[in-house]
């Protein structure tokens, strides 16, 4: 693929086709996948842990360990 149009997509002046898009994902390393959208917050959070995994001192005072996801607090009926 030409350097020119990796910068025109790279700059949004191209649309790229999806096999485009899947080769350059994969030059990269990365995996090209489609995640509800109800679970994209879940999603970015593993991301976010494992990118701070690789790298602790990149995590900010705002990124302390925190679970991915809680058990509503019961409600009290008495």
């Amino acid at each position: 693929m030409a350097q020119g149009q990796i910068s025109r997509i790279e700059r949004g002046l191209s649309d790229a086709q999806l096999s485009t898009i899947q080769n350059i994902a994969g030059v990269l390393d990365l995996q090209l996948i489609l995640v509800p959208r109800p679970l994209t917050p879940v999603v970015k959070a593993l991301v976010e842990d494992f990118t701070l995994a690789q790298d602790p001192s990149a995590a900010s005072p705002s990124q302390a360990e925190r679970p991915l996801y809680r058990i509503a607090e019961e409600e009290d009926h008495s």
